[in-house]
């Protein structure tokens, strides 16, 4: 077997596990996340089921008065929330002690001994132990279902992974409003009476509890977060876990988790109550009120279910930080518009709910993603444990203190005051948006045709940003002046040049040589060098204009992916991208054919490489910086001063320069862990915008 065989093989043998398209972190496998879905989808429906059924239980069993049924779920709701705030963080932490799935398959078992005790409650101070016993459970269950999902998640799939989650957990919401609750009229129509009916529904439920606890120590991956080594005190990372606040991005997933764990309540319990207490005070049997609030719950979960895969895309595809902003700002518009509605029947209850779905299920999956993103995976347990002490506040607050206002005001009047603190969150979200920095890995780059232009600015931007850099040029001298250019105002160190002619093959091969004896391992090859033709016909220009334009462009990339590829292969890892330019899009314009056909090559190549890189660790991209004014831009003029003249307008409007554009470039390379990745500056909606302001915005680049 060849080398380059070999070395292919080492490359598919180190390909990241996915499940259903999701990457897996190392060690993860698709069994394991499967699993994770498992429990999304059955945790969340045993922990719904106690809040959907809680009303029936008051109502049917205790006996419940109607005017004292918001006062009297408040109070079981908080109890069970200050469980939830000593626990959480509890077993967050306990879980980077002995692992994740212990203390998740123990959650599950909890719950299940609490079904069996539950409806077999005689008096109100029964039901609340056995409430309380359930919320020992559910504790460990919800740290859970954030904790794993971060650990199991690569970053760059983690909003697609938690939506898929989110989906799960809608799906599970709807298994116990249309599956679960149904189980009482199913008994009752075999005779059983109505609290023998609710006990066997709680049996059920609990032999689900039981059988979950053991697919989940079969099929969740085994093993701590940290090595003995590593471990820290008890004490230290709960502090950690607090402290951790001081982030300005993990804060606001801790506001996030208040707002949308508190909505959660409200859907779960404080909407059953107000649409139980309303269909019963007009006239409408227990079983028909259970209908009903059946109802309000289905289309609430429905359109969670829906939108929880578009809301994980989005996590992904945006900054999470906004994502966050938007998901917040949602949820708040949807809970106070419940506010407005006086007939919780009616058909402007059903449009509310479902913008209250949206909401729900927005909050929940965003604020898990950022709080992932910037939890460090040794601590990572301690700090959702935190994240869900926050998420039960929210939790309490809405029960014990909206219960209160659902007595004493209105029954609308919870979901208005979470409109109210989901109002405030965006508001410091807004504020803190623009001053979190994304932490980016630091990467050796190699950049080819980097002493001036585009490269030249790229180089300046990723060394600006820590990163070591090989520049690149034909000459030494062009070499040696961009070294000192560089050096003078960032760490010479990190800086390394290297005299190359994209053209020949054997010094690309040279240049990755040279800059990995310096540098170790590179991480990123970027295809810039490339040079134009002057704006004339095709049938004017040279060959030899025609051989150099074609060789640098075409086989300068050819040549430097040919190397990048090879030689990342052997080395495991790596990112390549390639410069795109006028033509890449497919456009044409007069004068530019020669240019713009290598352009267009040049997006073939990148596309099929990508295709043909999708089972290697290697990840190919593209660059597409727009117009940018450079001597290449003057190259397209020389000898015609007068177009030049007159083709200032549309740059004027739609260009930029160098200091402009690479910022943005350096960062999105810095940032990508995908496979296909297209970068690029001046998109569609960003020219339109510039024209349509165009009589309003004068820019002058030319100054």
């Amino acid at each position: 077997m060849s080398s380059t065989e070999d070395s292919l093989k080492a490359g598919l043998q180190t390909k990241k596990r996915t499940f259903l398209g999701i990457g897996l972190s190392d060690g993860v496998k698709p069994s394991n996340l499967a699993t994770h879905y498992y429990a999304s989808l059955f945790g969340l429906s045993l922990m719904t089921f106690f809040g959907f059924i809680l009303a029936n239980v008051l109502t049917g069993i205790l006996n419940t008065p109607l005017s004292e049924l918001g006062r009297v779920s408040g109070n079981l709701g908080f109890y069970k929330e200050l469980v939830f705030l000593a626990l959480v963080p509890l077993f967050g932490v306990l879980s980077d002690k002995i692992g994740r799935k212990l203390i998740f398959a123990f959650g599950f078992a909890v719950v299940g001994i609490a079904c069996y005790f539950f409806p077999n409650a005689k008096t109100l101070d029964e039901l609340t132990v056995y409430q309380l016993l359930f919320s020992v459970g559910a504790s460990a269950i919800t740290g859970m279902f954030s904790t794993v999902i971060a650990d199991y998640l690569t970053d760059r799939d983690r909003g697609k992974g938690t939506g898929l989650m989110g989906v799960f957990n809608g799906l599970g919401a709807m298994l116990s409003a249309i599956g679960l609750l149904s189980l009482p009229a199913f008994f009752g129509r075999r005779g059983y009476e109505f609290n023998q009916s609710l006990q066997m529904t709680f049996y059920v439920v609990g032999g689900i509890a039981f059988v979950s606890t053991i697919i989940l120590l079969i099929g969740l991956k085994g093993g701590k977060a940290t090595t003995k080594e590593e471990s820290k005190g008890f004490l230290t990372l709960a502090k950690e876990g607090i402290l951790a606040a001081k982030h300005p991005a993990i804060l606001l997933a801790y506001l996030a988790a208040f707002v949308s764990r508190g909505d959660l309540a409200l859907v779960g319990q404080t909407l059953t109550n107000w649409l139980t207490k309303y269909s019963l005070e007009n006239g409408l049997s227990q079983s028909d009120a259970q209908r009903q609030a059946q109802l309000g719950i289905v289309v609430v979960q429905s359109v969670a279910l829906f939108a929880a895969p578009i809301i994980g895309i989005m996590a992904d595809r945006i900054n999470r930080l906004t994502a966050v902003i938007i998901a917040v700002a949602i949820s708040a518009i949807g809970y106070s518009s419940l506010f407005l509605i006086e007939n919780p029947l009616g058909f402007n209850m059903k449009l509310a709910l479902m913008l209250v779905g949206v909401g729900e299920v927005a909050g929940v999956i965003v604020s898990q993603v950022l709080i992932a993103q910037y939890a460090p995976k040794e601590i990572r347990g301690s700090i959702i444990g935190v994240f869900g002490f926050c998420g039960a506040l929210g939790i309490l607050t809405a029960l014990k203190f909206g219960g209160y206002l659902f007595d004493v005001w209105t029954e609308s009047a919870p979901f208005l005051l979470f409109g109210i603190f989901g109002a405030i969150t965006v508001i410091y979200g807004l504020a803190i948006r623009n001053k979190v920095k994304v932490k980016l890995p630091m990467k050796t780059v190699v950049i080819t045709g980097s002493t001036r232009g585009i490269g030249y600015g790229l180089a300046n931007e990723f060394l600006k940003r820590g990163c070591k850099v090989v520049v690149s040029g034909r000459s030494q001298d062009a070499c040696d002046k961009a070294t000192a250019e560089l050096s003078a105002k960032h760490n010479k160190e990190n800086i390394y040049a290297v005299p190359c002619d994209v053209t020949n093959y054997e010094q690309m091969q040279n240049l990755w040589n040279k800059s990995a004896e310096k540098f170790g391992k590179i991480d990123a090859w970027i295809n810039n060098a490339g040079i134009s033709n002057a704006y004339i016909p095709f049938w004017e220009v040279s060959p030899e204009t025609i051989k150099n334009v074609t060789d640098t462009n075409m086989l300068g990339a050819m040549n430097g992916s040919h190397v990048a590829l090879k030689e990342m292969i052997k080395q495991g890892s790596g990112e390549l991208y390639n410069m795109y330019g006028f033509g890449s899009d497919g456009r044409k314009a007069n004068g530019l054919t020669l240019y713009g056909a290598t352009k267009y090559g040049l997006k073939y190549l990148t596309e099929a490489l990508t295709k043909e890189a999708k089972d290697t660790p290697i990840k190919i991209g593209s660059l597409s910086p727009g117009i940018v004014l450079t001597d290449l831009w003057d190259d397209l003029y020389e000898g015609m001063p007068e177009r030049k003249e007159k083709s200032k307008k549309i740059v004027n409007i739609l260009g930029d320069k160098v200091e402009t554009v690479t910022p943005f470039l350096a960062e999105k390379v810095l940032e990508n862990d995908k496979n296909g990745a297209k970068i690029a500056w001046l998109t569609g909606g960003k020219a339109f915008w510039r024209f349509a302001t165009a009589a309003f915005n004068k820019r002058n680049l030319f100054d």
